[in-house]
């Protein structure tokens, strides 16, 4: 892709196709001179689908969901409330949390708790991959992470979907400085 590029072709291709070879982009970040492209997703309450398709901006922000408080008044009485997956929308959720530091230390991508033990899956520091423990013993790849990007088995992705009767909410985004 170059920064040339107004119709962002390579960018919408790539979106176009996730879910239909074997891994799915489900958090992924490129940076290049004055720009950049990015791909999120999160986890979403059918009864919020209509919602998402008809907006012209993204339900949540790629570092959404992590927790926090608001604080509310109730009868001129401040009510602070913890909100476990902050400032996200109720019925919407990250698969991916994404950590800044702010240049204190590198980004982190962690993969969301439920899928992790939902899928028996056991983290492999050395690769930086998580690995499926199949009943006969064996091990499969199940997610992939390479610097900003993490890639998801699309045959376990689709099972957890189906299995937590959730929609995939996938968001292509690309910026320029200029």
């Amino acid at each position: 892709m170059t920064t040339h590029d107004l119709s962002q072709a390579d960018t919408r291709r790539l979106f176009e196709t996730q879910g239909d070879g074997p891994w799915t982009i489900v958090s992924n970040s490129v940076y290049y001179g004055g720009g950049g492209v990015g791909m999120y997703c999160a986890l979403a309450d059918p009864a919020r689908r209509e919602e998402a398709l008809s907006m012209d901006a993204w339900i949540f922000h790629k570092t959404s969901g992590s927790p926090g408080f608001v604080q509310s008044w109730d009868d001129g009485e401040p009510v602070v409330t913890y909100l476990p997956n902050g400032s996200m929308d109720e019925g919407i959720e990250p698969l991916v949390l994404i950590r800044e530091f702010h240049g204190a230390a590198e980004v982190a991508l962690e993969l969301d708790q439920q899928f992790r033990l939902f899928h028996n899956l056991r983290y492999e520091p050395a690769s930086n991959t998580h690995m499926k423990m199949n009943d006969d013993g064996t091990q499969t790849v199940a997610v992939k992470v390479s610097g900003n990007r993490m890639d998801v088995r699309t045959s376990l992705l689709k099972q957890y979907i189906a299995a937590r009767q959730v929609d995939l909410l996938l968001s292509g985004v690309a910026w320029s400085a200029r």
